[in-house]
């Protein structure tokens, strides 16, 4: 399995670096982003107990493609007059570039609110990334603490082999609905 994703890089960079088709073969090239938002010590474990992880999303678009992603609720501020997203936030824009390395801009927030003197207080972590990065490159975005503990994100962006986004009636075509209330038969 790795081998052959080896061989698949190493074919999609062979068209993206070949000939005077190179800027056809960029736009035409999908980026997988995969952002993973934690908790805790930054150089602890999930296993020790240490790091808790609050969100994973994976986007795949295309070049100069933005993705936004929100897991959280909206809160009522002023009365219930206005609201205010609380949860995590992330948008992010991959622009491949010619010689296997991405340029990315991306944006994370976590918000979560607490109580203090018996009022709700909103605190918030935020980080902004933009730079040149090769495929495949893990990268650390400190945001900063809420309420004393580190926040910070794990960014990777690569060539994706699949979109997880597609919609299952590609996969069947045939199949049109679910047996719904039917058994299903274990298969042997």
């Amino acid at each position: 399995m790795r081998q052959a994703m080896l061989v698949f890089l190493a074919l999609a960079y062979a068209a993206v670096s070949a000939g005077p088709a190179r800027g056809q073969a960029l736009i035409k090239c999908r980026v997988q982003i995969q952002v993973l938002v934690c908790t805790g010590d930054p150089h602890g474990s999930r296993k020790a107990g240490t790091v808790e992880w609050l969100s994973a999303p994976q986007f795949s678009g295309s070049s100069r493609e933005s993705h936004r992603h929100f897991a959280g609720q909206a809160y009522p501020v002023n009365g219930g007059r206005r609201r205010v997203d609380i949860g995590i936030e992330v948008i992010s824009t991959p622009r491949l570039v010619d010689d296997g390395c991405v340029r990315l801009e991306v944006e994370v927030t976590y918000s979560v609110v607490t109580l203090r003197v018996g009022a709700p207080v909103i605190l918030t972590a935020a980080g902004r990334l933009h730079g040149k990065y090769s495929l495949g490159e893990k990268i650390i975005l400190r945001m900063g603490e809420v309420a004393g503990v580190p926040v910070w994100a794990e960014i990777m962006a690569q060539i994706a082999t699949f979109d997880p986004a597609m919609p299952a009636g590609r996969h069947f075509p045939e199949i049109t609905g679910s047996p719904v209330g039917e058994e299903i038969p274990p298969q042997n």
